[in-house]
């Protein structure tokens, strides 16, 4: 779970950045910078973080109780 928090928190952190990165640039009218910067920033950031959201909401917890469509078997004597 820790992992988990802590990957979910770096995206957000630099997210956050980009973000803060567009608010700089139209700030100082700076739209070449939009286009060329932030733009292939998100579009980058989009595609590797969906994928890992998805995978971390679909992980199951590890344990080593058989799945209940595994049929468990006797022992051989």
């Amino acid at each position: 779970m820790k992992m988990k928090m802590s990957i979910i928190m770096g995206v957000i952190h630099m997210n956050l950045g980009i973000l803060m990165s567009l608010f700089n640039n139209q700030y100082f009218r700076d739209s070449l910078s939009i286009w060329a910067e932030f733009v292939p920033q998100v579009r980058a950031r989009r595609v590797p973080c969906s994928r890992l959201a998805d995978r971390l909401a679909n992980t199951r917890p590890r344990t080593n109780k058989p799945l209940p469509s595994t049929p468990v078997l006797p022992a051989r004597r």
